[in-house]
């Protein structure tokens, strides 16, 4: 029997990403995200999602480098032989340039696949390839110049005397470059964000106030699932569903055959007053399993605004053959425009494994026929026909919460 055993990995209170996922390949793969570095009462600390560690640190055991990164190890804790080597170095980092990191899962072809918090904006949603540079901090979703720029706190010479302000940042808090310039032989732009806000989006929109953060186009994913191509309902076969902290919704996002791009726009299954931690998925597939949090304020209902949790600390059940064979898309315009076209160079140090396909034993005889066995719970009712009209100016989003945990006020801090 083998004994996972690897110590002294880095942890904080908040962005600490964490999930476990043993891949097809046999490896053990595990996302670490930036500790909530240059942000709130953590704001004079560096975010080092693109430090590396050396070949000293390495054989010293010395894993102060392993944040904002997804890594890839043996299940003994061991380095695999066939890692990637990033900068002259082979360690148990298979990506980085990650926030918070929170989902994990493989689909297609053996096909690995983040959910990864945003800031203000820009949750995203990964290819992930080995010997990969998703950006962070010097890029929060597309590579695009819209509505973020690195505001590095930690490098300010008063930082300890700073009030950190998202929206205000003085004169003495240097900046990085803009997206656009900023650039790596390594990076990868995600396959989606939830969502990219244009430059002049009101993240202090009055109708929000004095809770701007409500009203920021994020979702806050708080983990990730991928539903196989011989699922019972076509419309959500082969797609990755990502549920929220933010708003008790879930979302799935429609795969291309090969899983190495996002068809349409995302579509928003259901809304209920909960916070989504994690997700699961029944072995046929027909069913999904969602772990809600114990505190906090649950997301509005399509037309409601946020209020206590309707099942705080539960396990709930909901079915994905019916109602939700005909799920409807967000209000307003896309926001998640395709990525641009210009072809970002692939690391060549690493291939994902091609020796695995999608379970074949399953194949439903009744498509879009829920089992008459399971039901949805009591608590869900189905979506209007007609779109909820946001209640602020800002039209990317439907009402959110008061309580994102990915973004919290200085004086609290919600574990992710």
């Amino acid at each position: 029997m083998r004994v996972l055993a690897l110590a002294g990995l880095p942890s904080g209170k908040d962005h600490n990403a964490g999930r476990l996922l043993i891949g097809p390949d046999e490896k053990l793969y595990y996302s670490i995200g930036e500790l909530g570095n240059n942000q709130f009462d953590r704001a004079c600390e560096r975010i080092r999602a693109q430090d590396l560690p050396t070949e000293a640190q390495v054989a010293a055991k010395d894993w102060s480098t392993y944040v904002g990164k997804t890594m890839r190890l043996e299940l003994d804790g061991a380095i695999p032989a066939d890692n990637p080597v990033i900068h002259g170095v082979r360690s148990h980092i298979f990506t980085v340039g990650q926030r918070n990191p929170v989902g994990l899962a493989f689909g297609p072809n053996g096909q690995l696949y983040s959910a990864d918090q945003g800031p203000k904006s820009d949750d995203e949603v990964n290819l992930v390839r080995g010997g990969s540079n998703y950006g962070w901090p010097f890029v929060a979703g597309y590579r695009d110049d819209q509505s973020y720029r690195y505001a590095n706190w930690s490098a300010a010479r008063n930082c300890g005397q700073l009030s950190y302000d998202p929206d205000q940042v003085p004169a003495g808090v240097p900046q990085g470059p803009p997206e656009s310039v900023w650039n790596t032989p390594d990076y990868v732009e995600p396959l989606k964000t939830l969502y990219t806000a244009p430059n002049g989006y009101g993240f202090q929109d009055e109708a929000c106030a004095p809770d701007y953060d409500r009203c920021w186009p994020t979702v806050t994913p708080g983990s990730l699932a991928y539903i196989p191509a011989d699922a019972p309902d076509p419309a959500l076969a082969n797609s990755l569903l990502v549920p929220s902290l933010k708003n008790g919704a879930v979302y799935a996002l429609k795969l291309s055959q090969d899983g190495g791009s996002v068809q349409g726009d995302v579509l928003e299954l259901f809304r209920t007053h909960n916070r989504y931690r994690d997700i699961a998925l029944s072995a046929d597939h027909s069913r999904v399993y969602l772990a809600a949090d114990n505190t906090g304020l649950g997301g509005a209902k399509p037309g409601e605004q946020t209020g206590p949790l309707d099942n705080p600390g539960t396990i709930l059940e909901f079915s994905l053959a019916a109602p939700l064979d005909t799920p409807r898309g967000l209000t307003g315009p896309s926001p998640t425009p395709n990525p641009p076209v210009n072809a970002q160079p692939q690391p060549t140090t690493y291939a994902p494994p091609t020796t695995y396909a999608p379970p074949t034993s399953y194949a439903p005889s009744t498509p879009n026929t829920a089992p008459t066995s399971s039901a949805p719970p009591t608590i869900y009712a189905p979506l209007p026909s007609s779109p909820a009209t946001p209640r602020s100016g800002n039209p990317l989003l439907p009402p959110l919460t008061s309580d994102p945990s990915d973004n919290p006020p200085s004086s609290f801090s919600s574990p992710n």
